[in-house]
């Protein structure tokens, strides 16, 4: 009989974020466990009823329980989000399992509670960055504030009672054992893994254009008019290059920034996909550009776009301090180039050596360093040894 881990995610499975991040690793390891997930999912996720229903269809082929809770949109509604989500799991006490897999800090808090409740109750908290100091770093708390002197004790003690920590980068595991006082061998580092099957080399289709590409959003973290200055000299000194941007953002909105920067607007190309199509719009980048913005917190991330570009050939100009990203390139240096300062003197060493083919894409060598970080096979391997010694462990 298989043992039951439940798995909570503030993510919802039909966006692509929990989709690659959450469901793939569950579907993964639903072959040797029995799997209740619950999620948060947007209305206008679940008022797309084929998508909903081709979801449902892949939980009920591997046997994954899904339940999912409603994220409530409005100024004010949207502050009790997170009451509204731990109501919902404490209403649905009896089918949480003694292993829980938390996914960031409002499940792992959720969590937290339940092991004053529920006997012989174990979690992992899977932190997936520093929760508290990006709220710090984008101006939504001051690190002198009470609110958060609260809540970085709150994460103390959510710590100190959970039975393992997941983290994003080798950077931030010392960092969080030495600070909480943590037992390091109880911290493991696990990437944003890929799903190596679903991303493949594929530019056969291709015409003799040099296509500069950006997947995902171009706010918030990510410093997009960054981004426009690195490909407004590009499109200058790289006659047959494009630039192309696959996003749920504003399309309007995003061509008013790209004409602030007066790049020839019939050089760009704005399109946007869901999970199960993006491999398509991967096959015609050749480069991926993508910056953000470098604070404590980042430290402790990875980007899912990382894994999922080299996964299908494609190498990555981005910058440093984010995670371990930086040294995975410098480390292997065919896979991308590190931005330092965002400087047109670093975007134009960075360009001359794509015209004068200093630089050549090696799609291969990227998706082999894709299979050495970011194999989804890898970090579900690593899951699964994680489950199994906390649940043949004694509490």
């Amino acid at each position: 009989m298989k043992k039951k881990v439940t798995y909570f995610s503030y993510d919802g499975i039909l966006e692509p974020l929990g989709n690659s991040q959450v469901l793939n690793y569950m579907i993964a390891l639903s072959n040797v466990y029995e799997i209740t997930i619950f999620t948060f999912e947007k209305k206008s996720d679940l008022c797309n009823k084929s998508r909903l229903n081709y979801i449902n269809s892949i939980c009920d082929l591997n046997g994954i329980i899904w339940k999912k809770a409603t994220f409530k949109q409005g100024l004010f509604i949207r502050n009790l989000n997170t009451l509204i989500y731990i109501f919902f799991i404490f209403i649905n006490l009896k089918t949480v399992s003694k292993l829980c897999h938390s996914r960031s800090f409002i499940p792992a808090f959720t969590s937290y509670l339940l092991s004053f409740v529920k006997n012989d109750f174990k979690y992992i908290y899977d932190m997936r960055g520093y929760w508290i100091e990006e709220k710090v770093d984008v101006a939504k708390i001051s690190s002198n504030s009470l609110v958060y002197k609260f809540l970085s004790r709150l994460d103390q003690l959510i710590i100190s009672r959970s039975s393992h920590i997941v983290t994003l980068s080798d950077v931030s595991k010392k960092f969080i054992a030495e600070k909480n006082n943590y037992d390091l061998a109880n911290i493991t580092t696990i990437y944003t893994c890929t799903d190596l099957d679903k991303f493949t080399i594929n530019k056969s289709s291709k015409n003799n254009e040099f296509c500069f590409g950006y997947v995902g959003t171009t706010i918030g973290w990510y410093m997009f008019d960054e981004t426009l200055d690195f490909i407004s000299i590009a499109l200058e000194k790289i006659p047959n290059s494009i630039f192309k941007i696959v996003t749920r953002d504003n399309k309007n909105e995003l061509l008013k920034r790209i004409e602030m920067k007066k790049i020839d607007l019939k050089r760009v190309f704005i399109t946007s996909s869901d999970f199960e199509s993006i491999q398509k719009e991967y096959d015609e980048i050749d480069i991926s550009v993508f910056f953000i913005r470098q604070s404590f917190s980042k430290t402790a991330s990875m980007p899912t776009k990382f894994g999922e570009f080299l996964s299908s050939g494609i190498p990555c100009i981005t910058n440093s301090r984010i995670g371990d990203m930086g040294d995975i390139i410098l480390k292997n240096a065919s896979c991308g180039f590190v931005v330092e300062d965002f400087s047109s003197n670093e975007y134009n060493k960075i360009i001359d050596q794509l015209v004068s083919n200093t630089f050549s894409v090696d799609q291969t060598f990227c998706r082999n360093v894709a299979h050495k970080y970011f194999s989804l096979e890898k970090g579900s391997k690593m899951y699964n040894s994680i489950y199994n010694h906390l649940l043949n462990e004694k509490k």
